[in-house]
């Protein structure tokens, strides 16, 4: 059996490969199990690289040049236990969940708490393994090749992940420009048209990153970079990710004009995404692109702005104000970060 992540920035298309890849009957998956996991390894990372511990920052921001030894990342048993209880009071309590897949989440991390308990000290490297040998375990079936899990931006952390055995990774690439631009000022049915969810610098501080190790690892042999763009012609997604698993994926499971795609990723005509220029306020996007720019021709994504004198004055003339921020990253420590990260650009 076989371990798989799905990855990439938020309305690049995830839940679409998502819900097509679990849709086989060779493939299990899970939505987003691991983020708060991930989130504290990363917290890690970031204090054995010796930099400041925004511990508020979304998974996918920290930047490891150099190659990270999860085997010498020593995680905290009772951090682990913490996060496991959470997970399972949370799960228990969702919704969203039907009770079927309540038992399963729940199971999952109770089995995880329990391994943890019996450890004294485990290491980054060990536990990603425990995790996916959970995950076998609790999802096994004959018929099933690959058991995984969906994850939003995990930046360097994939190329941490690859060194996993058994370990395939499928990582979404898509405009920074299109991707806030849906984020931020997609239709909604009460009609507000401005609504943020996302401040601008961190949207475009994740697609960097994401672009950036995307670029790194997308001739690795267990590693499958998707551009968004190429979701025009299904067939060609289909073929790339029918050759990389060795198996028949169906990617006209869902009909994407009965369903509520047209605001997420579904890549058809009427995805808000794709009117950036239109909706986009000129000096965010002369944001993205000074952020990002080093990595557009890459993916073949050409610059709206192209005069630099006027892109320069409307980064130093760009505010971001707290009220427009979520209330996780409305802190000083992260505000500090924009204003530093802003100066140096």
């Amino acid at each position: 059996m076989k371990f798989l992540v799905i990855s990439g920035s938020y309305r690049s298309g995830t839940t679409f490969i998502y819900k097509a890849l679990n849709a086989n009957k060779n493939i299990k998956l899970l939505y987003q199990p691991f983020i708060q996991f991930f989130k504290y390894i990363d917290f890690e990372i970031r204090k054995d690289l010796k930099k400041k511990t925004f511990e508020n920052f979304p998974l996918g921001l920290t930047i490891t040049k150099k190659k990270i030894n999860l085997e010498k990342i020593i995680l905290k048993k009772k951090n682990l236990i913490s996060i496991s209880k959470k997970l399972i009071e949370k799960n228990k309590k969702d919704n969203f969940l039907t009770i079927k897949e309540k038992k399963l989440y729940v199971d999952l991390y109770r089995s995880i708490f329990f391994e943890i308990r019996n450890n004294n000290q485990v290491s980054a490297k060990n536990f990603i393994k425990m995790i996916f040998n959970i995950l076998k375990k609790i999802l096994n079936e004959k018929k099933i090749q690959y058991v995984g899990f969906k994850e939003p931006f995990l930046g360097n952390f994939l190329e941490s992940l690859l060194t996993i055995k058994n370990t395939y990774v499928i990582n979404l690439i898509r405009d920074p420009r299109e991707i806030l631009c849906s984020r931020n000022y997609s239709e909604k049915k009460s009609n507000d048209f401005r609504q943020k969810k996302h401040p601008v610098i961190m949207i475009s501080l994740i697609c960097q990153r994401n672009m950036q190790v995307d670029y790194k690892l997308k001739d690795k042999k267990k590693y499958l970079s998707l551009n968004f763009n190429d979701f025009k012609d299904i067939r060609k997604i289909q073929k790339k990710i029918n050759k990389f698993l060795k198996l028949k994926i169906n990617l006209n499971f869902i009909n994407t004009k009965k369903n509520n795609w047209k605001i997420n990723s579904s890549g058809n005509s009427r995805n808000y995404g794709s009117k950036w220029m239109d909706k986009t306020k000129i000096e965010e996007i002369a944001i993205i692109e000074k952020i990002c720019a080093k990595y557009f021709k890459k993916y073949n994504y050409k610059a709206h702005i192209t005069d630099d004198r006027i892109k320069s004055n409307l980064v130093m003339k760009f505010k971001e104000k707290k009220k427009d921020i979520l209330n996780w990253t409305n802190r000083d420590v992260f505000l500090k970060y924009n204003r530093i990260k802003l100066k140096n650009l």
